[in-house]
């Protein structure tokens, strides 16, 4: 009896093995999270069906020909596939979803200007709003981190002046009054706000973040240079389950993000210059960019290739690249008002502003507020930095000593990531986007190294 129960069990196990095997573990991935992305970005073209009912179309096109490609090869009908590489077919397929879905953003930009206040409940994020004043502050000789943005359009509807906490509290937006973020963040932009006024007389930051996505895609495509794991790659970087509802949404995360990974794309491949080009500027964008740089020159002075006798001269001038480049961008607009810079972008971090950002999110912080009450008000001052030297010190000490032990691309970023995540937890706040961004950096450094150069495999679909 016994017997023909496990005969039977095994029977029904081999059915659904073969149903799962008939798709190829990428077909899998890329219909659920393409799926899944579009899923969440419908609502920003619900109001506009005649987009919505298009990019539905061309989705489903996409897909239908990327599960076709393995029913072709399950029922060894090789007639469309025996002159070009069916992987290649595929990719150029992935290629054209990422695509599609960065066409959908351009689309919402003019479906929904930023300075439109009737989005119909889409807003989009503070920051879409306040780079563009900050960026026309600075082309008019003006200081972003003296003056107020009361009065642009953030001030025009309750949805900007206020941030809600709990879905009950309604705080001031300290937005209106503070530029939080290091000035490489709206520098990178000048040129192209230059060019659209100058041009069509008209600027939304969204546009900048069009050509960001664009330099994502070809740096993520130039990641690894092996086929399976660069459609693996692809696929679970742009399809990430909230990448694009965030991006729709104003995900300034992005250009830090790219800049990144553009450098570690060039420290993979060996030129230095360019990958320190990358990092300053990255580094004069965001702080969060600052906890990447220690295990990155770990990584060069653990590395024989940038430190030996024929190199070292050029791996240290390129770290005084790095250091001249990140200050000439910052230390400008410190000494321009240094009061200002710092109440902006630390005391506003920290709490220690009269208009710090209220204390918020899905860490600690939350605990500290809602659940413990060690502060009266969500304004108030608390000193986070002590729960950060007890957690997140100890594992950067930790990260740096694994760095050294095992001196890999991928663990400056999984070590960068761990960091982060624990200094970020246990900050004033941490939203999606922050957890996000972070998720992102996950399937580079597990595929970046992965599986050589090209691979014996470069001609085979993922399976």
């Amino acid at each position: 009896m016994s017997i023909n129960i496990s005969a039977r069990l095994k029977s029904y196990l081999k059915v659904y093995r073969d149903v799962f095997r008939f798709f190829a573990l990428d077909t899998w991935l890329f219909t659920f999270l393409s799926t899944l992305s579009f899923s969440q970005i419908y609502p920003y073209f619900f109001y506009y069906h005649g987009v919505y009912y298009l990019l539905a179309a061309l989705v489903l096109l996409v897909l239908s020909l990327y599960i076709g490609y393995d029913i072709l090869t399950y029922f060894k009908k090789d007639i469309l596939l025996h002159r070009d590489n069916m992987g290649q077919k595929k990719l150029k397929l992935v290629i054209s979803m990422v695509l599609i879905f960065i066409g959908g953003y351009l689309l919402s930009i003019f479906c929904r200007p930023s300075e439109v206040i009737d989005t119909k409940g889409l807003m989009i994020h503070d920051e879409i709003v306040q780079s563009k004043y900050t960026i026309k502050y600075f082309l008019e000789g003006k200081d972003p981190y003296q003056l107020s943005y009361n009065n642009t359009p953030l001030n025009l509807t309750d949805y900007y002046r206020y941030i809600e906490i709990n879905k009950k509290l309604l705080v001031p937006n300290p937005a209106l009054v503070t530029y939080a973020y290091l000035p490489g963040q709206f520098l990178v932009a000048v040129p192209f706000y230059q060019l659209f006024t100058a041009v069509f007389h008209w600027y939304d930051h969204r546009i900048f973040y069009v050509f960001v996505l664009l330099g994502l895609l070809f740096v993520v495509y130039r990641l690894t240079r092996n086929p399976r794991y660069r459609q693996l790659l692809l696929i679970t970087f742009f399809f990430f389950p909230g990448f694009f509802d965030k991006i729709y949404f104003g995900f300034n995360d992005l250009q830090p993000l790219l800049l990144l990974l553009a450098s570690l794309h060039f420290l993979k491949e060996k030129r230095i210059i360019w990958s320190v080009v990358f990092l300053g500027v990255a580094a004069a964008s965001k702080q969060s960019v600052l906890f990447f740089i220690p295990f990155y020159l770990l990584y060069l002075f653990k590395n024989d290739y940038y430190f030996s006798s024929e190199r070292r001269k050029k791996t240290i001038l390129s770290l005084l690249i790095l250091v001249t480049l990140a200050a000439a961008v910052v230390l400008p607009f410190y000494f321009w008002s240094p009061k200002d810079f710092i109440n902006d972008v630390l005391d506003y971090q920290t709490g220690k502003s009269a208009q710090s950002y209220p204390i918020h999110g899905r860490g600690f912080s939350a605990l500290i507020f809602s659940v413990l009450r060690l502060v009266p008000t969500v304004n108030d001052y608390y000193p986070f930095i002590i729960w950060q030297v007890i957690f997140a010190l100890p594992v950067f000490v930790y990260c740096l000593i694994r760095q050294y032990r095992d001196n890999s691309l991928k663990n400056v970023i999984t070590n960068y990531l761990l960091t982060l995540l624990v200094f970020w937890y246990f900050s004033r706040y941490i939203f999606i986007n922050h957890y996000t961004y972070m998720a992102l950096f996950l399937p580079v450094a597990y595929l970046i190294e992965a599986g050589g150069q090209e691979g014996k495999t470069a001609n085979k679909s993922v399976g």
